[in-house]
Parts: C-alpha cells; sequence; structure tokens
C-alpha cells in the first residue's frame, strides 16, 4: 500500500555470486572475469523498456538510485530486477585517505558496480520512531522485494 505498483513496477532483490563477494572484490584476478555487477532485467521488461545488453540505466527505489549497467536475461522473473551484491564500494581501499599526510594505498577498480546499500530506506510503518526497514527473519536490512523503477541513464 506504500508503495503502488503503479509507481513501483519493480521488486529488486539482491543474490550471491558464485565467484565474488564482499572482500574478494580486492582480488585483481577475479576482477579480471567478473569486474562488476550488470543489473539483472528480464529480457521482455528491458525490451519493452527499450533496452539493450550494455545499456546504462538508474535503478530507483524510495530510498535512492543507482546507476548500472543492464544484462537482459530470460532467466529472471518478469517485473523483477536483481542485482549480485559485494560490488560498487566507496571504503576498502576504493577511494584514497591520507594518514598522518601519508597516501594510502587505493584502487578505484573497487568501486565499480552498483552497491545495494544506497537504495535502502527506512520503515514507512514506524511512524515517528524512523529506523532502517529490517528483514524480521534476518535482522539486517531488507535487500530483498524493494519497490523499485528502471530508467535509462
Amino acid at each position: 500500500q506504500q508503495y503502488p505498483r503503479a509507481d513501483w513496477p519493480f521488486l529488486l532483490s539482491s543474490f550471491k555470486s558464485n565467484l565474488m563477494s564482499s572482500m574478494s572484490i580486492g582480488v585483481d584476478r577475479l576482477r579480471q572475469v567478473h569486474p562488476h555487477n550488470p543489473v539483472s532485467i528480464n529480457r521482455q521488461d528491458g525490451e519493452r523498456l527499450g533496452l539493450r545488453n550494455g545499456d546504462r540505466v538508474r535503478i530507483v527505489t524510495p530510498g535512492g538510485s543507482v546507476t548500472g549497467l543492464a544484462l537482459l536475461r530470460d532467466g529472471i522473473q518478469p517485473g523483477a530486477v536483481g542485482v549480485e551484491h559485494g560490488y560498487g564500494h566507496t571504503e576498502l581501499g576504493a577511494r584514497a585517505h591520507l594518514i598522518d599526510g601519508k597516501p594510502m594505498p587505493h584502487d578505484p577498480a573497487l568501486a565499480a558496480g552498483v552497491n545495494l546499500n544506497d537504495l535502502g530506506f527506512g520503515d514507512a510503518t514506524r511512524g515517528q520512531h524512523p529506523n532502517v526497514w529490517i528483514d524480521w527473519v534476518s535482522g539486517a536490512a531488507v535487500r530483498q522485494g524493494l519497490p523499485a523503477r528502471i530508467e535509462r541513464a
């Protein structure tokens, strides 16, 4: 009821990679094989939106937006969007820092891809006590079934 399908026609879910994780992203050889996490969209949904593989798209949720590359797939349910988690770091060596005036090693390649944390939002049912929307089973921030829109970036 809070997020009508007319405004949010997709449900966004995350999934784990069979190759990468939030920590293995730092392994250069693995990034050569799988450097970023594309935005997986059902082929028919993508074609209806005029998208092709490799197009830049923006995922918008009530909590924010991120930009990634479209991957049209037959193996994803119509109306769903899937994003592999573990990418789009803002830390973990992805940006430069100075410690005692000395530059620390960093690699901008660690920032490649979509960071799902930028799409989460507060629980609209909490009223005066806003809180991040939490999965009641796992206690983690909700990353499954987020209402979303897909736009050409």
